[in-house]
């Protein structure tokens, strides 16, 4: 007999979870593309302006500006790696939870898995089209190396962890909790 039964729904949370990683992924992106673009027109503007009465605006830009725009260009970086703990973290947290799934609710899992891997598929192939563009965005998206990368193999991904998760939540307790119920107990 199942015991709390709305705890065996907690893969859901998991799914829930990979939507929000790769749907930030591809907005974060596309964010820092538009944020570098922006930057590189901007900070050469604001390191030239002179002299303003007795203030080195100049100076002042370059120290504001310059700094922004160094940190904008580590960003992508940090981001994809974040991208990628974010998804060992899911990993952790199905390693985590004690309670093994019912084995009826792998059907479920299975149908959220190929869920999570369409919508991977139809983010990648947004993203894409963006990536392959010509104008000045397409230019640093190509740039963020890591985080493109991560972003355009996304199904591929989506689909290695969720079948690492499924293998981790439905194995495991289950057969012992069997073992001592049924009173079939030992070792191999």
């Amino acid at each position: 007999m199942i015991e709390n039964k709305k705890a065996q729904m907690g893969i859901l949370w998991l799914f829930v979870i990979f939507a929000f990683i790769l749907v930030g992924g591809i907005v974060i992106a596309v964010f820092l593309g538009f944020a570098s673009w922006t930057s590189d027109i901007v900070s050469p503007i604001a390191q030239d302006l002179g002299m303003v009465d007795n203030y080195n605006v100049s100076d002042a830009g370059r120290m504001t500006f310059g700094t922004l725009d160094t940190l904008i260009g580590m960003l992508p970086m940090f981001i994809g790696f974040a991208y990628v703990m974010l998804l060992v973290g899911c990993i952790v947290l199905v390693l985590s939870y004690r309670g093994t799934q019912n084995p009826l609710f792998l059907g479920l899992y299975l149908a959220f898995t190929i869920l999570i891997v369409l919508v991977a598929i139809l983010g990648s192939n947004a993203y894409q089209d963006l990536y392959m563009g010509t104008d000045e965005i397409a230019v640093y998206l190509q740039s963020m190396t890591i985080l493109s990368f991560l972003i355009l193999q996304s199904p591929y991904i989506f689909g290695i962890v969720s079948f690492v998760c499924g293998i981790f939540l439905f194995s495991g307790k289950q057969n012992e909790g069997y073992a001592m119920e049924s009173g079939y107990g030992g070792g191999y």
